[in-house]
């Protein structure tokens, strides 16, 4: 995301660490019913294969990253950093 909006960097790392903390909470949120549930084995193979999703997922991007940041550069808009955003 810094790479396909370099211009919003800040924006982007602050969507980046909240997103990771709601992920974070989702998966803690259930646990003890997970294990209640499940047992320890099954809550184990569950997060390992959130795990995995999540591996999986960085190789796809990657491989594919040249392809995503070309197709988002269309919203891409360089800005003038000569001239005041605000007031």
């Amino acid at each position: 995301m810094l790479d396909a909006y370099p211009t919003r960097a800040a924006s982007t790392l602050v969507l980046l660490c909240a997103m990771r903390g709601v992920i974070s909470f989702c998966l803690s949120y259930g646990t003890v019913q997970l294990y209640t549930e499940y047992g320890y084995d099954g809550a184990f193979g569950i997060f390992g294969g959130i795990t995995g999703a999540f591996g999986v997922t960085g190789v796809i991007v990657y491989f594919t990253g040249k392809r995503i940041r070309a197709f988002v550069s269309r919203w891409t808009a360089v800005e003038d950093v000569g001239k005041a955003s605000m007031g």
